[in-house]
């Protein structure tokens, strides 16, 4: 099992030099190392996340589909940068867990049995709740957060580690993953607002008539428009923008994924040249696939063609379903968008 070779302060100290535009290459690539190590603290706790996610999602949609990620560097950096107050030791979602269900029923069960404590026995502690339905982001982001700090571990350095658990719509999800696919085209960050105004606008605008369609509170600065305004304004900018011609445009090409049989899966997307390959990991191999992802990473750093993440859902077919946005896949979010459009005829 891994064991943390760094202090708290040593930690804090890496994610200075990460938020650093400064720092020299060789602050930068111990740095790296730091963060490698710190991420591989997630492993066994994200796994037994997971399998209590598993569980709990039968109940509340037995079709719905479970992921996990350690969250890759450039989002750690970016996010250093953006929260110059924050502290590496206590980024709440280094290790990440998302369920996708079918309906905002089935996301409000998932939640409760989860934070209601009369009807679970969850050992670990509850630091966060963050309703992002009720009150959607300004970006039109939408779903429930609940970040956890892990408990009763037999390793002490996986004690306190804190993990976030994302539960979306499919609606919620497909709105996400094309926020994602077309801030990689267009070379901006439109997941973190910091987009042309173009961008920005028209995804939180999307994500209000999503609210919409799931009958919840629309983002905040178009809660003034009606029903049928915000259909009749999607449809104007999605025409404007060309979004679903851009989008279907961007699907890359796959092998057969399939065939990868493991329980982790590298993802390495080269949008220079259409491509995205995948390398499975069987669950005995994790050491060895932290420390390619790593390397990988270290390879992609400055090169705005290549996205590396290492992720395990529990199936290999169900990979793509989980992140379409590593496979520039935003059918479904299409798909909503071409209700819209058939709505406002």
């Amino acid at each position: 099992m891994a064991e943390l070779r760094y202090s708290k302060k040593q930690i804090n100290k890496a994610g200075d030099i990460l938020r650093n535009d400064g720092s020299t290459y060789e602050e930068l690539i111990w740095a790296v190392e730091v963060l490698g190590n710190l991420r591989e603290m997630y492993v066994h706790p994200l796994n037994a996340f997971q399998t209590t996610l598993r569980r709990k999602m039968k109940v509340a949609d037995e079709g719905a589909m479970a992921s996990q990620r350690l969250k890759r560097i450039p989002s750690i950096a970016a996010k250093l940068s953006r929260t110059p107050g924050m502290q590496l030791a206590r980024m709440q979602d280094i290790g990440g867990l998302r369920a996708v269900v079918k309906s905002i029923d089935a996301v409000r069960d998932l939640e409760q049995s989860y934070v209601n404590n009369g009807l679970n026995r969850f050992k670990h502690i509850l630091k966060s709740q963050k309703d992002y339905i009720v009150l959607p982001k300004d970006s039109g982001y939408r779903g429930i957060h609940l970040v956890y700090q892990y408990q009763g571990g037999s390793n002490a350095h996986h004690n306190g580690l804190l993990l976030e658990i994302q539960i979306r719509t499919k609606l919620q999800h497909a709105w996400a993953t094309a926020v994602e696919t077309m801030g990689t085209f267009v070379g901006q960050s439109i997941k973190s607002s910091e987009a042309d105004q173009a961008w920005n606008d028209y995804f939180s605008l999307v994500g209000s008539a999503f609210a919409i369609m799931e009958g919840c509170p629309q983002v905040p600065c178009y809660a003034h428009l009606s029903h049928k305004e915000t259909f009749r304004a999607v449809v104007e900018q999605t025409e404007k923008l060309q979004v679903i011609d851009k989008l279907l445009a961007f699907r890359v090409a796959i092998g057969d994924i399939a065939s990868n049989a493991g329980s982790y899966h590298l993802l390495v997307l080269d949008t220079s040249s259409e491509n995205v390959t995948v390398k499975s990991f069987g669950l005995r191999r994790i050491t060895e696939a932290t420390e390619e992802y790593l390397e990988w990473e270290k390879r992609a750093e400055g090169n705005q063609y290549m996205q590396v993440v290492l992720v395990s859902t529990e199936s290999v077919g169900n990979l793509k379903a989980a992140y379409p946005s590593y496979f520039l896949d935003a059918g479904e979010f299409v798909k909503y968008l071409r209700i819209i459009q058939a709505e406002c005829l």
